[in-house]
């Protein structure tokens, strides 16, 4: 049997191990939010060339979130790196140039 001590220290580590969990998984969470949302518009509007950034972000954060949790914010900024890589291919290849002519 555990002293009494020793049950509440365990009681009051717990949270903090859960918490601690918790915030090494904020970034990668966000960058397979961020990566399912540009998987609709596949889907959904059927512009297919932002299947490669949905894979992209969804794989990365699962690739961060599993293999590197102690590179907390390298989440973030290879997020923002991917839509601005992203953005400026999009502009400069003139995806969706057609509509924007018809108007």
């Amino acid at each position: 049997m555990s002293r009494p001590d020793e049950q509440a220290r365990r009681r009051l580590t717990a949270p903090r191990q859960i918490w601690r969990g918790a915030a090494v998984w904020f970034y990668p969470a966000f960058m397979l939010v961020v990566g399912a949302h540009y998987l609709s518009f596949v889907f959904l509007h059927g512009m297919r060339h932002y299947i490669f950034l949905g894979a992209a972000l969804i794989g990365s954060g699962l690739a961060l979130g599993i293999l590197f949790p102690s590179i907390f914010a390298a989440g973030g900024w290879l997020t923002g790196l991917a839509l601005v890589v992203f953005g400026l291919f999009v502009w400069q290849s003139g995806v969706g140039k057609d509509e924007r002519q018809a108007v």
